[in-house]
């Protein structure tokens, strides 16, 4: 097994972000995993940053992170968000419109807009309700390409769902 090497400044900045996630009631598994991602963060910054340039580098970060590691991102952003609010004493900003397709990023913005101007929802709800539409609008365009160009049928959200329900865990279906 191989060792990291680890700056002092970023140790202490690692402690500091333990013993905060211990005050928040993290669990001891969850306070580890994220000081993980926190690490991978501080090593490509060469260490703590200033609090005026944390939170563009930590979105810059959590880019990056979407595409090389889609299966672990959520955390990851989750580990930064709470390190954000450490640090700043402000979360980062939801970027749920974003997408690796140019299109759908589009029509997710569109949809916010709508959103927040038509419908006046709040952001919480907004970032909520625009999360289920690019999981549909990607779904649609990675098995259906032509179909997205197209419009989508109802026969697609269909099979959308019923994909998604086929990977729910018992516990987590609702009756």
């Amino acid at each position: 097994m191989s060792t990291i090497n680890i700056n002092e400044s970023t140790r202490r900045e690692l402690d500091k972000f333990k013993e905060y996630m211990q005050k928040q009631e993290y669990t001891d598994r969850t306070v580890t995993g994220y000081r993980t991602y926190l690490l991978r963060f501080l090593r490509q910054q060469n260490g703590p940053l200033e609090v005026g340039a944390l939170k563009g580098a930590a979105e810059a970060f959590l880019e990056t992170e979407r595409i090389s590691h889609p299966q672990t991102f959520k955390h990851c952003r989750a580990a930064l968000n709470s390190y954000c609010r450490m640090v700043a004493g402000d979360s980062l900003r939801e970027h749920s419109e974003t997408s690796a397709v140019l299109e759908i990023a589009i029509l997710l913005q569109r949809f916010r807009e709508y959103s927040l101007t038509i419908k006046h929802l709040e952001e919480g709800t907004v970032s909520s309700e625009i999360n289920h539409v690019r999981g549909l609008l990607e779904y649609t365009f990675e098995h259906n390409p032509q179909r997205f160009v197209n419009g989508l049928m109802a026969d697609d959200i269909r099979r959308y769902l019923m994909e998604r329900l086929a990977k729910l865990s018992d516990s987590q279906r609702v009756e």
